[in-house]
């Protein structure tokens, strides 16, 4: 993969990452409290596991 493209790709993620971040805080009930951390932080690590997951997966694929 070359070096821009991989570039391209994390921006993505991190796009991807805060845009989940920021539904998860939107969708939240509110308690009176403000929203719950929890849910946001579980939305923005859920985009970064994918992310890695799928790097792994394509540095496994172009080993020899």
């Amino acid at each position: 993969m070359l070096k821009n493209s991989r570039k391209n790709i994390r921006l993505v993620a991190v796009a991807a990452s805060l845009a989940n971040g920021y539904w998860a805080w939107l969708t939240q009930t509110n308690t009176g409290h403000g929203p719950a951390l929890t849910p946001v932080v579980m939305g923005m690590v859920s985009v970064w596991a994918v992310y890695f997951s799928l790097a792994w997966l394509l540095q496994g694929m172009r080993s020899k």
